[in-house]
């Protein structure tokens, strides 16, 4: 609890800092953002949620909430940006699904499943902010894993989290490249 109020005061003073309207080291007025771009981002990001979901729901997937979560981790302020970021997290995601249905289908010792749950949550932990594909190595089979224990013999979850965030960067890509488009790009209110 003190690691987290200490990072939500050192948040909170540099976000004081870098107020837009404030005055940078040359006494220069920084621009203040403008609202729109905040109000175009969320929309953008709501309709490709919707999107995702309807999909899931249409193709009648076990965890269709994954699309979304892909979606709104992968969107970023351009192109290039989410599609690196999308493509990092089904490189990763194909690897720890991988090690998870190796996992599930060996074993069905509560005990050691366990212990690796407890091992995945450390590393998993260890590696954030480090990199995206480390991260899904980690998490997926954390996420299988776990589900594992409470529905045992479904290691095939492990192939509908791959389709799911593969579907979601999907949509996550094409929707920034909407944006991209002069009828995104110049509503103005």
């Amino acid at each position: 609890m003190l690691g987290i109020e200490i990072h939500r005061f050192v948040i909170s003073h540099r976000i004081q800092l870098s107020r837009p309207g404030s005055t940078t080291a040359a006494g220069e007025k920084q621009p203040m953002p403008r609202l729109e771009a905040a109000v175009r981002s969320a929309l953008l990001i709501g309709i490709a949620s919707a999107l995702g979901y309807t999909i899931g729901l249409v193709l009648g997937l076990p965890r269709d909430f994954w699309i979304v979560i892909t979606i709104i981790l992968a969107i970023r302020p351009n192109p290039n940006l989410t599609i690196t970021f999308a493509s990092m997290m089904v490189m990763g995601t194909i690897a720890g699904s991988i090690i998870a249905a190796v996992i599930t289908l060996e074993t069905s010792n509560h005990y050691l499943l366990l212990a690796l749950l407890f091992s995945f949550a450390v590393v998993l932990f260890a590696v954030i902010g480090v990199n995206i594909i480390l991260i899904q190595i980690f998490l997926v089979p954390f996420i299988i894993i776990l589900l594992s224990i409470n529905y045992p013999g479904q290691w095939y979850l492990s192939l509908f989290r791959i389709l799911d965030v593969a579907i979601g960067g999907a949509i996550a890509v094409a929707m920034v490249y909407l944006k991209g488009l002069k009828y995104f790009s110049r509503i103005r209110s």
